[in-house]
C-alpha cells in the first residue's frame, strides 16, 4: 500500500482550486455566461473531478480494486553430481514467490523426476501421441516417471505473504546413466485459507472449476545431466 504524501494531497487541491476559477471566470468572460450558471458548471466539474480523484486514489494508495486472486511464480534451480558408483544426486531449489496482494497457504507441493534421454524411438512417440490426445489437461508431455515426492504441511503452517518469498530444497537419487530429465512440480493452496474447515484436498478434482478443493501452480524444466 502507498504512502499518503500530505504535501502532494495540498498541491493538487490548490491546482484543482485555481482550475476551477479560471474555468469559471473563462464561462462568465468568454462565453457570455452569468454568475449563477457558472457557478453551477463549476459545482459539477468540481463533483466529477473529485469522483475521478477518488477512484484514482483508491486504486494507487488504497488498493480498494486489487484483484483478490492468489499467485504464485516458481523458479528452480538444479543441480547435479555422482555419488558412489550407481547413483546420480539430484538438487533442486525451490524458489516460490507470492505476487499477488493476499497471503497463500501451501497445503501440498510435489516433485517429480521425469526421463527424457535415454529413451527409444517408440517410448518418444508414444509420449508424444499422448501428448497430442490429451493437449488440452495436460501442460508438459508425460516422460517416464523416475521418482518423485509428496510433500504436505498442516493448515496455515506454510504461508507466503503478499510480496514474499519462500525456498525450499528436493533431493533425488537416480541411475547414473540417464541424460536428459525433466524436472516437475507443483505447489497447491488450500481451499478457503481464511477458514481451515474449507481446506479440502481432493486431486481428483478439477482445479479449473470453480467448485475446485485446490489451487495449483506448475513448473517444470528440462536438465541435461550430461
Amino acid at each position: 500500500m502507498g504512502s499518503i504524501d500530505r504535501k502532494q494531497v495540498i498541491a493538487v487541491c490548490i491546482i484543482l482550486a485555481v482550475a476551477m476559477m479560471l474555468f469559471g471566470w473563462t464561462l462568465i468572460r468568454f462565453f457570455g455566461w452569468d454568475a449563477l450558471a457558472a457557478l453551477t458548471a463549476v459545482q459539477a466539474t468540481v463533483t466529477v473531478s473529485a469522483v475521478l480523484v477518488g477512484g484514482v486514489f483508491a486504486y494507487y494508495k488504497l488498493d480498494l480494486f486489487r484483484e483478490f486472486h492468489p499467485h504464485l511464480t516458481i523458479e528452480q534451480s538444479i543441480s547435479h553430481r555422482r555419488v558412489g558408483t550407481t547413483s546420480t544426486h539430484i538438487s533442486v531449489t525451490a524458489r516460490v514467490h507470492n505476487s499477488s496482494k493476499i497471503a497463500v497457504s501451501i497445503r501440498e507441493a510435489l516433485y517429480r523426476i521425469q526421463v527424457v534421454s535415454p529413451t527409444t524411438d517408440e517410448e518418444v512417440e508414444g509420449v508424444y501421441q499422448e501428448y497430442s490426445r490429451n493437449n488440452v489437461d495436460e501442460n508438459y508431455m508425460p516422460w517416464p516417471i523416475d521418482s518423485e515426492s509428496l510433500y504436505r504441511w498442516d493448515d496455515h503452517t506454510f504461508v507466503i505473504e503478499p510480496g514474499g518469498t519462500d525456498q525450499e530444497v528436493f533431493e533425488f537419487l537416480v541411475p547414473p546413466d540417464l541424460e536428459s530429465v525433466l524436472v516437475y512440480a507443483y505447489f497447491s493452496r488450500e481451499q478457503g485459507a481464511s477458514d481451515p474447515r474449507n481446506a479440502v484436498l481432493d486431486p481428483t478434482l478439477d482445479d479449473k472449476t470453480e467448485d475446485a478443493a485446490t489451487t495449483l501452480w506448475e513448473v517444470a524444466t528440462v536438465y541435461d545431466l550430461r
